[in-house]
């Protein structure tokens, strides 16, 4: 359910001038796992309840943008430099691509052909940011998370979704 929703928000965060990365959010900033390029949007979908309408499920769907950019500190904590100023404009970038941008299937570069046809599937409604933390140290990285909410659908129980390439061999007897 979640790959294509994280399809289009990584496509439209990648598109931000500065940030370098975006991937699923494992703790990266945190040492457990890797963060190897900043400024960086990790992307973290929270737990869920879904409903079954059809064959289709949709529900109100939480979503973590954690916005992760080096910054050196000294060792009485201060910034020695001034990618706070970069943090903050990537941070203010991060929720304009974001927020109230509806998410359609046509919007997923390789799909755009199915603007306007029935198989343009509503994939998330407007996001609406819900919470914001501000700007914080960890581990020599300054992180600012923003969570967003909307109402997503999975359309993967559907036949017209589903794609089906068999691996048949035909051999005659």
């Amino acid at each position: 359910m979640y790959t294509l929703a994280y399809t289009l928000i990584k496509q439209r965060l990648i598109a931000i001038s500065g940030i370098k990365k975006v991937e699923w959010y494992t703790g990266q900033e945190r040492g457990e796992g890797s963060l190897k390029n900043a400024p960086a949007v990790l992307v973290e979908f929270l737990p869920s309840e879904m409903q079954r309408v059809g064959n289709i499920q949709r529900g109100e769907v939480e979503f973590r943008l954690h916005l992760v950019t080096t910054t050196m500190l000294s060792n009485d904590k201060h910034i020695q430099n001034d990618d706070n100023k970069d943090h903050m404009y990537l941070l203010d970038s991060v929720f304009n691509a974001t927020q109230s941008k509806k998410g359609m299937l046509s919007h997923i570069v390789g799909h755009e052909a199915k603007k306007g046809t029935d198989d343009d599937l509503l994939l998330f409604n407007s996001p609406n940011r819900n919470h914001i933390e501000p700007p914080h140290a960890q581990k020599r990285l300054m992180v600012s998370i923003q969570k967003f909410k909307a109402m997503c659908y999975d359309y993967s129980g559907t036949k017209t979704y589903q794609e089906v390439t068999p691996d048949l061999e035909v051999t005659e007897t």
